[in-house]
């Protein structure tokens, strides 16, 4: 697919090679731009747009085996790794269970309050 966004696929390249930004979300807020407007530039370039059937894609993620997926926002990253076995995709919903193993960065908890494990 041909990238409809030439000026900004260029402005990425000069401010991805100038920035200490790691990721494309801080990249497009350096650049005043969502990270869907990035992502939308980089088309053609260093992304691909995805088969909007999600029922089908999450069903052939199951032979890739192993796979990291990351949820990341500026409050949390949340890492899952594991395999997209036990599927059970419905109407409008789906569970995938059996995951190898989970990280999540811990939740800071306000100074003098007991987290629920030590009451």
């Amino acid at each position: 697919m041909p990238n409809a966004h030439p000026d900004l696929w260029q402005r990425y390249q000069a401010t991805k090679a100038a920035s200490t930004a790691k990721y494309a979300r801080d990249i497009a807020a350096e650049m005043g731009i969502s990270e869907a407007e990035l992502t939308a530039a980089r088309l053609g370039h260093d992304a691909v747009r995805l088969n909007d059937d999600a029922r089908a894609l999450i069903a052939a993620l199951e032979r890739v085996g192993e796979t990291k997926c990351i949820c990341r926002n500026e409050y949390a990253v949340h890492e899952q790794v594991g395999q997209f076995t036990h599927q059970h995709l419905s109407g409008h919903a789906g569970l995938v269970l059996k995951p190898a193993r989970a990280r999540s960065a811990p939740v800071p908890q306000p100074v003098g309050q007991r987290l629920p494990s030590e009451r």
